[in-house]
Formats: structure tokens, sequence, C-alpha cells
């Protein structure tokens, strides 16, 4: 714990429940105690403020748009920053959320058909 509240952690969500549509991603972290503002860095440049609650943040962004980058994190030394752990190709996923929904988009050709 005293690790990530020094360096920062970050995980992301593309797909499943909790999204409120297959169009939404979540990127949620733990940020250094020093933090005093911290930002989102999408791909297109842009910054997007998040709010901390408790060394935490949650966020949700729209697929289509720009991907997060990386988190950037303000302290009384500098800025910082750390990488999304969003996939780059995520804008083209398939959110899928049951047998019958991957079997139509194989079926429409949507999605290629793989074997395990």
């Amino acid at each position: 714990m005293s690790e990530v509240l020094s360096t920062g952690s970050v995980q992301s969500k593309e797909c499943g429940q909790g999204l409120p549509n297959p169009q939404t991603i979540e990127i949620a972290g733990v940020i250094p105690n020093r933090v005093t503002e911290a930002a989102v860095v999408l791909s297109d440049g842009t910054k997007r403020p998040l709010t901390i609650s408790g060394n935490a943040f949650v966020t949700q962004l729209a697929r289509s748009g720009p991907l997060p980058t990386r988190i950037e994190v303000h302290t009384p030394t500098g800025v910082e920053s750390f990488g999304s752990t969003v996939p780059l190709d995520t804008a083209n996923e398939s959110c899928v959320d049951s047998v019958s929904e991957y079997e139509a988009l194989v079926a429409s050709g949507k999605l290629p058909k793989q074997d395990n």
C-alpha cells in the first residue's frame, strides 16, 4: 500500500457490468499522498480534471472520443505522470455480454469466429 500511495496505480475497464453502456469506458486509480490536483490526458492532447476523494479517482469517458493516455498529477515538487492502461485500439473493440450476442456478431461478419 505504501508503494501505491507513493507512486500511483491505475486500472481501466473497457467492457462489462457496471458500465452504463457499451460506448463507455472507465478508469480508476489510487494517487500519491502528495498530489494537489490530477487530470487525465487524452489522446488528442486535451486534459480533463479528475475529482480526487481519499487518494482515489474514478471517471467514465466515451469509447468513441479521445482516449486516456496517461494520468497527470501535480505535487508540491512538480508534475508527474503515469500510464492510463487503456489499450489504444479500445474504440474498435466490441463489447459482448452473452454467447448469443457474440454468435450474432460472428454471423453478421462483425467479429471473426474464434476456436477455443
